[in-house]
């Protein structure tokens, strides 16, 4: 199924992962990948474009993910933007839509460009 996203740099996967890590969350699968913009390859979005974002909070779900919320995306169909940082167990990058409770973190900057992804 194709979505459309910001695909992060690697430079700033890097970074986030590496902030996670700081903070003391832990996962057993590293994802650092994308902010979901829309479940499909909709119109409206500007492929190629470069887009920065603000890292703020940060969530989890014991023992199955855990996520960075993100400012810069309020474009996203997902009610938070965010980007998944990894999952353990079961746990599978679309349960970070199900984060409850996110905490504040000292702001950090990410980017990545719009792309169709599969």
């Amino acid at each position: 199924m194709a979505y459309t996203a910001i695909v992060l740099t690697t430079e700033s996967a890097e970074a986030c992962a590496a902030r996670a890590r700081a903070l003391g969350m832990e996962w057993e699968r590293t994802h650092c990948h994308h902010v979901t913009l829309a479940l499909s390859s909709r119109a409206g979005f500007q492929i190629g474009e470069g887009r920065t974002l603000t890292v703020t909070h940060a969530g989890r779900i014991a023992g199955r993910v855990c996520a960075f919320r993100v400012a810069g995306a309020e474009d996203s169909t997902n009610s938070v933007p965010h980007v998944t940082v990894g999952t353990s167990g079961a746990g599978k990058p679309k349960d970070s839509n199900g984060i409850e409770a996110w905490e504040a973190v000292e702001p950090f900057q990410i980017s990545g460009t719009v792309e169709i992804c599969e």
